[in-house]
Order: structure tokens, then sequence, then C-alpha cells
């Protein structure tokens, strides 16, 4: 079972300035000698958790800064004043409104998009990006769904992803390198080709070096986005492999 008893050490030992999650940071991806470390050593990766509702409407970082008008068709973001939330179901809302940029989630997406190549769906005002909401609990999007994206709207396509309570931990810059992890809320690490997370958005429930079913690399690098937090980087399923592990 996992402990706390470190946290409360280095709290303790570290600056009153740190965060919770810097400290365990440093912990996981450093150790120190000591009790600390010997804790961490045993560690074992966990279980994915179950599904948690967000605590808390998550604010609408939309990746550009020119749209006009954003249709939003994931429920769960405080939208900005140039953004209405529609159902997916409602075309003839969301084409009066006339949006030059799309939130949704990556199945309405791709059900957009199947739709519009059939001739079913039609949006010509979609002329700056689209942001596709994933969620460690479902698919990534993959490269055949950008693929699909591009060919129905021919718009930019960027992704954000959601943790399992649904609180958004990594957005894809503008420049589509990586999507860039919130460290201030979460801890990526790789052990067996699988990305692990630590998850501490919720101190009373954290979420400890849980599997995800996906592989990843983790890069470090400066991004010439601007952006100095770690990057996701050919985030792929891999539970077809996980669960013959388990």
């Amino acid at each position: 079972m996992f402990s706390f008893s470190f946290l409360r050490k280095k709290r303790r030992a570290g600056s009153s300035s740190d965060s919770t999650l810097a400290r365990l940071g440093r912990v996981l991806n450093q150790p120190e000698p000591g009790s600390i470390s010997d804790g961490l050593d045993g560690l074992e990766p966990s279980a994915p958790p179950e599904r948690r509702q967000a605590t808390s409407l998550q604010p609408l970082h939309f990746p550009l800064k020119s749209p006009r008008r954003i249709a939003v068709l994931k429920p769960g973001f405080a939208i900005p004043p140039n953004s209405r939330e529609f159902a997916a179901s409602d075309s003839s809302g969301i084409h009066a409104w006339a949006p030059d940029a799309l939130v949704a989630p990556l199945n309405t997406a791709l059900l957009l998009a199947d739709q519009r190549l059939r001739g079913r769906f039609e949006l010509p005002s979609l002329e700056i990006a689209l942001t596709v909401v994933t969620r460690l609990d479902d698919s990534p999007l993959a490269p055949h769904h950008r693929d699909l994206l591009w060919r129905a709207f021919q718009v930019p396509v960027f992704e954000q992803l959601l943790s399992w309570e649904g609180s958004v931990i990594a957005r894809e810059c503008e420049l589509h390198c990586g999507l860039h992890l919130d460290d201030d809320t979460v801890i990526a690490t790789v052990r067996d080709e699988e990305l692990l997370l630590t998850h501490l958005n919720q101190i009373e429930r954290p979420i400890i070096l849980a599997r995800t079913g996906y592989s990843a690399a983790i890069s470090t690098d400066a991004c010439d986005c601007g952006a100095s937090s770690p990057r996701l980087c050919t985030l792929a399923s891999v539970r077809t492999r996980v669960r013959a592990s388990d």
C-alpha cells in the first residue's frame, strides 16, 4: 500500500513555497537515499482508476488565439464569451452560430467528419481549427483519425487529453510538438514502455503511478512554442499488451 509518510517528511524538509506535486516529482524521479527511496523502490504500478467526475468545470484553453466564435460540443468546460455549447445533434444550431473553431470529443469529431464526407453535415464557417478532446480511459487521437479529420474539414487539429477524473492534463501546442503536460497536477513516467501517471488534483484521492494502457515518449526539451512543461509524444494505445501482461 502506498503511504504518504514520505510526503510529510519532504514537507518538513522542503521550502514552504514548494508544491506537494513538485516535491513528489523530485522524489519519484530522483529518490534520495534512506527510508524515502527504500519505500519507492518497491512501489509497483497500480491499475487504472475508475472514471471519476471532475470536481469543477475546466477552463477552456483553445490552442490558437484567433477564433471569433467557438462551438463547444463537449460539456464540462467553463467556456469564454466567444464560445457557445451545443449538443452534437444540433446541426442547425451549430450552423447558425457559424463558428470558425470547434471543440468536440473524439467520437463526436469522427462522426461529424464522416457525415461531412458523406455530404450530410456542412460547416463552411469552420476555418481556424478543431480541438479534439480525448480521455485516458478511451482511445487517443491516432494518425488515421487526424487524416480523416483533415480530409473532412481541412483545418489544423489539436488534441487535449483528460484524466480519469475529467480534468485536462495535457494540451497539444500550436506547433504540434506533442501534448504539454499540466505539471502543476500530474507527473508522467514510462516503465516497460507503458505510460504511468501520478495525478494529485485531489489530494484526498490521489492517483499514484496508475497504468494508462498507453505508450508514449516524454520530452523535456524546450519547445519552440515557448511552453516549458514536459510533452507527451507519440501517444498510442497498448491496451492489448497491458491486458496480456496482467
